[in-house]
């Protein structure tokens, strides 16, 4: 099961606010404060190893390409 962002952020608010007692507006605060933390966090870790390994990623993703392009 994949879930979006927001359909995660949804369920952990309902789930917050049913399980732990919590007040609706306060536990969407800290969801959409947690969801937000994760995204730039993440960007901020995986940009540092794009750069570090550009070569890497860009001769994997034309071996990729090449491979896509001879199915034609």
């Amino acid at each position: 099961m994949v879930l979006s962002a927001g359909g995660l952020g949804a369920t952990l608010t309902v789930y917050l606010t049913t399980t732990c007692h919590m007040n609706a507006l306060l536990a969407s605060i800290l969801v959409a404060s947690f969801i937000s933390a994760l995204t730039v966090g993440g960007k901020a870790y995986f940009k540092t190893i794009a750069t570090k390994k550009s070569d890497k990623i860009v001769l994997a993703v034309g071996k990729i390409m090449q491979v896509f392009t001879k199915l034609k």
